[in-house]
This record gives C-alpha cells, sequence and structure tokens, in this order.
C-alpha cells in the first residue's frame, strides 16, 4: 500500500517504441530491468534483459539505467548501462563474506525478508554490535566494467 498511489503498471514490450512513448520512457528519471529467474536457460534469461536494455537506451539515452544479470559473463553486453548487478556474483559474494564472518549470509536474508522499511535505526552499532569492513553486495559502475 506504501508504493499504491506512486506506481503505475502499463503493459507492454520495451521493445515497441509506441509502448516506450505510452510509459514516458523519454522522460523517466530511471529505468530499471529485472531478469526472469524462472527462466530454465540463465543465458537466454539475460538476452531478453539485454534487448530491452538497449533497446531503451536508444529510445532514451539520458536516461540511467539499472540492469540485473544473471551470469556475469554477459556483463560485458551492458556496459553501457550506468549500474549492474549480476545475481550470480552477489549471491558468491555473500557465501565468501560467510566465511570471514559466519552467519552474515542468514543475518543478511532474515533482514532482508523481515524489515518493513518503516523504522529508522538511530544508532547502527546498537542494532548490530560488529564493525563489519566487507561489502556483501557489489554494483558494478560503467567504469569497472570497461577496465
Amino acid at each position: 500500500a506504501l508504493w499504491s498511489q506512486r506506481v503505475i503498471y502499463i503493459q507492454g514490450s520495451a521493445l515497441k517504441d509506441q509502448d516506450l512513448v505510452r510509459a514516458k520512457a523519454d522522460m523517466a528519471s530511471a529505468a530499471s530491468f529485472l531478469a526472469s529467474r524462472n527462466e530454465a536457460d540463465r543465458n537466454k534469461a539475460d538476452q531478453a534483459t539485454i534487448l530491452r536494455t538497449w533497446a531503451v537506451k536508444d529510445f532514451s539515452p539520458m536516461c540511467p539505467l539499472f540492469v540485473q544479470i544473471l551470469r556475469p559473463e554477459n556483463k560485458f553486453h551492458i556496459s553501457f548501462a550506468d549500474h549492474i548487478v549480476c545475481e550470480e556474483e552477489l549471491k558468491y559474494a555473500l557465501l565468501a563474506n560467510n566465511c570471514v564472518l559466519p552467519a552474515v549470509s542468514t543475518l543478511t536474508t532474515l533482514l532482508l525478508h523481515t524489515l518493513k522499511g518503516r523504522g529508522v535505526v538511530s544508532n547502527p552499532s546498537t542494532f548490530f554490535p560488529y564493525d563489519l569492513k566487507i561489502s556483501v553486495t557489489k554494483v558494478t559502475s560503467k567504469k569497472e566494467v570497461n577496465e
């Protein structure tokens, strides 16, 4: 109900210019693309995401793109995107961090599934007493992909 007054669902295809015009993609402050996790072939799911991303970038070149893909080798194909999150890299980074601090993956999962976003933690050290110097998530910037 929090976003029900702010989000409008428009059915269409990012590959059709008339649907992008109807969605006002040329005036969008950002565009997000999520890969289909239900697809049996993860490369095929990434290909569909990459194709939609290309179409929106061509239609609205100034619109920042936030893209989620499944396979790290496909990051090369969307190097033009402003922010890229790779699900596989994220999963393995979380598991690697679990070696440094046991149970951090469980803690992160529980926090993501239980927090509602309504409360604000005024002093994070009382909420989680460990000083973590590890990165649980990695959002790849445009510069990192090109290097």
